[in-house]
This record gives C-alpha cells, sequence and structure tokens, in this order.
C-alpha cells in the first residue's frame, strides 16, 4: 500500500551532490511521506530518502551561470551523501522535512 504524500508530488530538478547517489541529474517528481523523501524521476533513476537516514536538510543559495541569476536548492544531507532539488519552495520543503525529524 503507497504511503499517504505529506507534501507533493511536485516538480523538481535532482542532482548528486555528493556521496553515493545516482550522478544522473533529471526532471521528475519529489513527495514527501512520514517515512521518507521520494523523488520519481522521468527517465527512471529514481532516489528514495529514508528519513532515518537524513542527517540534515537546508535550503541553500546557488549560482546558475547559464540562467544568469541565483536560485536556492533544496539540499538533503543523508548517511550516503547530499542531494539536491530545484523546486518552487525550497524553504517549504526544509520546515516540512525539519518538522516531520522531530
Amino acid at each position: 500500500m503507497a504511503q499517504e504524500a505529506i507534501r507533493g508530488p511536485e516538480r523538481a530538478y535532482y542532482q548528486r551532490l555528493a556521496g553515493a547517489y545516482s550522478q544522473v541529474a533529471s526532471n521528475g517528481a519529489l513527495t514527501l511521506t512520514a517515512t521518507e523523501v521520494a523523488f520519481r524521476s522521468r527517465i527512471g533513476s529514481d532516489v528514495t530518502i529514508a528519513l532515518r537516514d537524513v542527517t540534515g536538510v537546508r535550503a541553500q543559495k546557488i549560482k546558475r551561470f547559464h540562467l544568469g541569476g541565483a536560485d536556492t536548492q533544496l539540499v538533503v544531507a543523508t548517511t550516503r551523501g547530499e542531494v539536491g532539488f530545484l523546486l518552487k519552495d525550497p524553504q517549504g520543503w526544509v520546515d516540512v522535512i525539519q518538522a516531520q525529524l522531530g
């Protein structure tokens, strides 16, 4: 049985920042449930992060030179590394994930 979404699914762009996650950056949808952060890629490179493995979460400013401006991304740090998600409301995601972490 699928878990109920606490937030999402929401359009997002995934990228590995460090560690043992897929190096294939892709578009897809990000969803938060009571036990995991799940990214479903349009090209099949899904990433699922158990909340018990999350060691930190933050909104991080980034410079995207190809767009000529700055953006903020959601960064999820885990025991395996860090992943980033570009989406509409990174700070909102930080707040809701931190609430789930307690």
